[in-house]
């Protein structure tokens, strides 16, 4: 039985930053919808999870873009599930250009499933383990990341932001790739306020931790901080709402001093696990 599935989606202009290359969340939009539709193929659809009252929630995703892709290209992403646990699975994420079979993007996320009806984690159904094949590979390496006081800090930034409807999934609550832009865009306004030049900062890889779903109207403090870890730009952020932790990230980038945007692998004077 096979351990993958492969959905392919053609790049649309509305899906494109001012710099002309897809938006990074919009690969999460896809990662997303390509495990939904995995899901389904192996029997596991909408329908199925509503008539179980249980679904899958994202505790957690660590995401790495190593490519650009441009208007009109597709990107194959492909999915499969790596690893089961009693209540949790990782499935896994690479995503790829159809032409040269370049390697854009690749995620891994840590899946939790929950009873709707009282919101718990529920054990994984026998038939679900049947099923899906795993097959023990990630699609990354995970990083050793370093602590805040491990380089030359940069500064402190914050923000207060409120959650828009329109940032709302169907499960009521923002949806994860939102917390990619809000941090992205958190640098971004950071690297403004210190008087930096905001073209030359990329970020390339970020790691969230989703503690506590954010709900139409919260209104969150967004803490962040910089630091220089060799030659790259390491960031902290937490989103807190009235002293609880919504949400932790940390992301890898450069910034003036350092050219270009790649892959991590042992990337800038420190290493992966």
């Amino acid at each position: 039985m096979a351990t993958t599935f492969t959905r392919t989606f053609r790049v649309r202009s509305y899906e494109l930053r001012v710099d002309g290359t897809v938006a990074h969340a919009v690969f999460l939009h896809w990662f997303q919808e390509t495990a939904w539709e995995a899901s389904a193929a192996r029997g596991f659809g909408p329908e199925e999870y509503a008539a179980m009252g249980a679904a899958w929630v994202m505790r957690g995703i660590d995401v790495e873009f190593l490519q650009p892709a441009f208007y009109g290209e597709q990107v194959a992403v492909t999915t499969w599930v790596s690893d089961f646990r009693r209540v949790r699975a990782h499935r896994e994420y690479e995503a790829r250009r159809r032409d040269d079979d370049a390697l854009l993007a690749r995620g891994r996320a840590d899946w939790v499933f929950l009873d709707l009806s009282t919101l718990t984690p529920r054990r994984l159904p026998r038939e679900m383990l049947e099923r899906f094949v795993t097959n023990g590979r990630p699609a990354l390496v995970p990083l050793e990341w370093p602590g805040p006081s491990s380089g030359d800090l940069l500064g402190h930034f914050e923000a207060t932001r409120r959650v828009q409807q329109y940032e709302l999934d169907q499960m009521h609550h923002v949806n994860n790739a939102i917390y990619l832009n809000w941090i992205e865009q958190q640098a971004n306004d950071a690297w403004l306020a210190w008087g930096r030049d905001p073209a030359m900062l990329r970020l390339r890889r970020h790691q969230i931790e989703y503690r506590h779903a954010a709900q139409s109207g919260d209104t969150f403090r967004l803490r962040s901080q910089a630091a220089r870890v060799a030659a790259s730009l390491v960031w902290y952020h937490a989103l807190l709402r009235d002293g609880t932790v919504l949400a932790e990230a940390r992301s890898l980038g450069a910034g003036e001093e350092v050219n270009g945007w790649g892959a991590t692998d042992g990337v800038n004077g420190w290493n992966n696990g």
